[in-house]
């Protein structure tokens, strides 16, 4: 992928697999003709994830570049791999659909930070995805009502104005603490109408791409 300028552009590349190591593989691999994947122990079942094709393996795969900035360096693009049809999603199609996503990340991002789920409580598998599911049940909650909120558009204001979505998950799981109280602590759709945010168009944050791996809570304590 280095080796592709940095512009859009929708090409197809070929290249293959292959779980060997012999002789000629290795001059394949140097070459750059060919990547090594792990394939199925001989002897012995594998821990990681294994190639389950013959080897070598030819494989075709159609590479969409897009621009999502001003072009100047290498984070305002963005690079796709897919197996979409070329005449049915044409680039361009393929840049809208990249586009409709950003409510999925903003979706994570509250999932991760407003409602916690960065920190595991759990250690076992099925315990965390016990977590992961109660997270969901509680994002769509909060959504729920948030997505129930009016707020009145100002004729002189110089800006649209929406629901701050991460006051509104606090507000909301405040509420879902104490909704055993009478009377109710607080009227949950005119709290979260007091927290807005403006509707800038066209803000540009520089990309931080830094991956993060999710911390189990007890190490976290620790």
């Amino acid at each position: 992928m280095h080796d592709l300028p940095y512009e859009e552009f929708d090409t197809t590349i070929t290249f293959e697999l292959r779980t060997t190591q012999r002789n000629i593989d290795k001059e394949e691999f140097a070459a750059g003709n060919a990547k090594w994947v792990a394939g199925h122990g001989k002897y012995r079942v594998r821990k990681i994830a294994t190639w389950d094709f013959e080897s070598p393996f030819r494989m075709t795969i159609r590479v969409v570049r897009i621009r999502i900035g001003d072009g100047e360096n290498p984070q305002d693009y963005e690079t796709i791999i897919t197996s979409l049809d070329r005449f049915q999603f044409p680039l361009q199609k393929i840049k809208e659909l990249y586009h409709f996503r950003w409510g999925i990340e903003t979706s994570f991002r509250e999932l991760k930070y407003a409602l916690g789920l960065v920190n595991f409580h759990a250690r076992k598998d099925k315990f965390i995805k016990q977590e992961i599911y109660a997270h969901f049940l509680m994002y769509n909650y909060c959504e729920r009502i948030a997505m129930n909120v009016v707020i009145q558009q100002d004729a002189g204001n110089k800006w649209l104005y929406v629901v701050n979505h991460t006051m509104a998950v606090h507000i909301c799981l405040d509420f879902f603490r104490h909704r055993s109280h009478e009377p109710p602590p607080l009227n949950v759709e005119d709290e979260i109408r007091k927290n807005i945010l403006p509707v800038r168009d066209n803000r540009r944050d520089r990309r931080k791409i830094k991956p993060k791996d999710a911390v189990c809570f007890l190490y976290r304590v620790a």
